[in-house]
């Protein structure tokens, strides 16, 4: 559930290069000004299942949505809502996953080798499947597969993750640390320095 595929609305009407690229950086910029805000909203209010839950599920719609785009703007209404929709997953899913490692967390690595060859497997199936049967049946696959996943984590136990946050949470408050403390948030130089190339490469 890390990426919907074929989540590129203006490539199935022809759009131009200036279009293309107006509704693919904006898809970006959405996914960043929504994440942050929702990682906020989850961590301090300890709504992780929820919050995955819904995101899952009001993602399908948009996607569906992808076949009847008919102009630029119904194509960026419907990127937007995608990217918007979707940023929470990717950091639930990294997020949950090292929690729920706790002290195996050097064990993450074999999670997102997996989760890459699923990735792998699901293009080349879906590939097919356009190829045969043409791309409106792959987006139906796509909303049964994200419903398929949204049972996965309805089906996880969350209680003892929320259990450890609100801990950390009652420690942060009895040392008086603000919430948007910088030192916090960057503590030093090199890990400024990462950032920035991981926003460049992004």
């Amino acid at each position: 559930a890390r990426h919907v595929p074929a989540a590129d609305p203006c490539s199935r009407e022809g759009l131009g290069a200036v279009e293309h690229v107006v509704i693919a950086a904006l898809q970006i910029v959405g996914g960043y000004v929504v994440g942050p805000a929702a990682s906020l909203l989850v961590d301090r209010y300890r709504i992780h299942k929820p919050m995955w839950i819904i995101s899952i599920l009001m993602g399908i719609v948009p996607v569906q949505l992808i076949t009847t785009t008919n102009s630029f703007e119904s194509a960026l209404a419907v990127g937007l809502s995608i990217a918007v929709l979707n940023a929470p997953n990717s950091i639930l899913l990294d997020s949950s996953t090292l929690r729920f490692l706790g002290d195996r967390s050097n064990e993450y690595g074999k999670i997102r080798l997996w989760g890459a060859i699923g990735w792998g497997l699901g293009s080349l199936v879906a590939g097919s499947v356009v190829q045969v049967f043409g791309d409106r049946l792959a987006f139906g696959m796509c909303g049964v597969l994200m419903l398929a996943t949204a049972a996965v984590v309805l089906s996880l136990d969350f209680s003892g993750l929320d259990e450890d946050g609100a801990e950390e949470e009652d420690e942060d408050d009895e040392g008086g640390l603000p919430l948007f403390q910088i030192k916090l948030l960057i503590p030093s130089l090199k890990y400024a320095i990462f950032l920035m190339v991981a926003v460049v490469a992004g």
